[in-house]
C-alpha cells in the first residue's frame, strides 16, 4: 500500500493560525479566500467583479482587500462560509 504525505501550508497572522488548503472534497474549480479571518467562496466573483478577476485562491486577501475596499465587508458577507 502506497502512502501519500500531504503537507499544509501554515501563515500565522497577528496570532491567528490559518491553514490555506482546500478540503479534499471541494470542487478543485472553487475559488476561497480569507478576508480577516473568515473564508468566503468567491468562485462567482471571478467572472463578475468588475475589478477582473483579482483572487488569488486559497490565500489571504486581506490587505488586497482592505486596499480597495477598506475594512467594511458588507459586500463580500453574502459569499461568507458559515
Amino acid at each position: 500500500m502506497n502512502k501519500i504525505l500531504v503537507t499544509l501550508p501554515v501563515i500565522v497572522i497577528i496570532g491567528v493560525i490559518a491553514i490555506l488548503a482546500l478540503n479534499s472534497n471541494q470542487n478543485s474549480e472553487q475559488c476561497i479566500i480569507t478576508i480577516f479571518g473568515n473564508r468566503y467562496d468567491v468562485t462567482s466573483l471571478q467572472t463578475t467583479h468588475s475589478g477582473g478577476n483579482v483572487y488569488e485562491c486559497g490565500t489571504d486577501m486581506s490587505q488586497t482587500y482592505r486596499d480597495q475596499h477598506g475594512t467594511d465587508v458588507s459586500r463580500i458577507q453574502p459569499y461568507l462560509i458559515p
